[in-house]
């Protein structure tokens, strides 16, 4: 079975490979992020089946996986910073305060178009940081590929306080429920 990874994230690619899954990548072009829904589960979902469609539209059999992670703080989606200095902004506004993870997952059958959806979520709380503790940690990761300007595997421990969930799907990728979902979708295909 073809599975293939509709995403361009090295951490999806990484996350999947170590838990024995053989996929190859094949980064969702052309694909609009909405961000017009009230609900962030609704929005990474959407986004997710949409990355997913995207690839398997030009495949005739296979497996694709599609996946969204946002951060949603106090009613407002943040997203990758634009610039060092948003990069800080970012990390100052998160700081002394706890905000949510949401990654969507699909995974949708080339062949048949049949598709399993479903969403994960994280709540982290960063430590209080002044504007030198947030410039030292700016200076050790590349925040400019990272919603939230931040890695948590990449010394992570410097501004994260606390975790309430998958640690994977801070990450990008929530292997655990993926891992529950996967069984779910191969055990519904093989009775049809």
């Amino acid at each position: 079975m073809k599975v293939i990874l509709a995403s361009q994230s090295k951490r999806r690619a990484e996350i999947l490979r170590a838990h024995g899954y053989r996929i190859r990548v094949i980064p969702a072009r052309g694909v609009c992020e909405r961000d017009t829904f009230k609900r962030p589960s609704a929005l990474v979902m959407h986004n997710a089946m949409e990355k997913a469609r995207a690839v398997a539209a030009d495949l005739s059999s296979g497996i694709v996986i599609g996946a969204d992670t946002i951060i949603y703080f106090k009613g407002r989606i943040i997203g990758k910073p634009r610039t060092r200095k948003d990069a800080f902004a970012t990390v100052k506004v998160l700081q002394n305060d706890h905000h949510t993870v949401y990654t969507g997952v699909s995974i949708c059958d080339a062949g048949s178009e049949r598709m399993r959806v479903f969403y994960e979520k994280t709540i982290v709380t960063f430590k209080k940081l002044n504007d030198r503790a947030i410039s030292a940690y700016l200076s050790y990761i590349d925040p400019m590929d990272k919603a939230g300007a931040y890695a948590i595997q990449e010394h992570g421990e410097m501004v994260i306080k606390n975790i309430k969930g998958s640690i994977a799907n801070v990450i990008g990728f929530p292997i655990e429920a993926f891992k529950r979902e996967w069984a779910r979708f191969c055990r519904n295909r093989s009775t049809q």
